[in-house]
């Protein structure tokens, strides 16, 4: 769940944003002839476009039935959502460093990742240090990273297909894939608790496809 301090932000947020389309909306209607500053598209504030489901691992006893799809499409604030994001030149290793955090119904369930590193210009994750989470209800899956295929508990988590594309039209853009096999449930140590991450969707279509997130406006880009 959100921190509380992190919630009551993000419904301020919201709620100023409503605001602000209220009289955006008021001074164009008719022929007022009027132009308020900030009316247009705030365009750093951070947005992602994700949608991922947590799954039963193959042949693991005691797992019935896979997660919700769940999808997040919005801007922070917006309708419960939160969305934080940077990139981080390291420039003495000529790499740049992504972390995110994204969640929707005010934190019912979250996606995040921290400290991917990659080359400049992108691709996929070179350090070991870097780290998935999950948040789904009450619980929650977490596991490090690697450039390939999953390891097991010990590197669930391939994350690959990063790129940047700071002169993007909707703003500075960053993309990445990540798909996770048998993430641990940090509410206990079975792995009969532990479960996969993948793209949204069917089984037979999605199962084997990693999610692909999108974030505009990260801070650093």
């Amino acid at each position: 769940m959100l921190q509380k301090g992190e919630q009551v932000f993000s419904e301020l947020f919201h709620l100023l944003s409503g605001l602000r389309f209220l009289v955006c909306a008021l001074a164009t209607l008719g022929s007022y002839g009027v132009i308020l500053s900030g009316c247009g598209e705030d365009s750093a504030t951070p947005f992602v476009s994700a949608s991922w489901r947590i799954r039963c691992p193959e042949d693991t006893f005691g797992c019935a039935l896979d997660g919700d799809d769940r999808e997040i499409e919005a801007f922070d604030g917006e309708l419960g959502s939160t969305v934080r994001c940077s990139v981080t030149e390291l420039a003495s290793v000529d790499e740049r460093s992504l972390e995110f955090f994204v969640s929707a119904d005010d934190g019912d369930y979250a996606l995040a990742l921290s400290d991917a590193r990659t080359g400049k210009t992108g691709g996929a994750v070179t350090n070991q240090s870097c780290s998935v989470s999950v948040v789904e209800g009450p619980n929650r899956y977490t596991g490090s990273c690697t450039g390939s295929e999953p390891i097991g508990v010990e590197r669930p988590c391939r994350v690959d297909g990063i790129s940047f594309d700071p002169s993007n039209a909707d703003g500075p853009t960053v993309r990445v894939s990540i798909l996770c096999r048998q993430m641990p449930n940090s509410a206990s140590s079975s792995e009969q608790l532990s479960r996969d991450m993948t793209a949204s969707g069917d089984a037979s279509e999605a199962a084997d496809t990693g999610v692909d997130v999108r974030l505009v406006n990260c801070l650093g880009l």
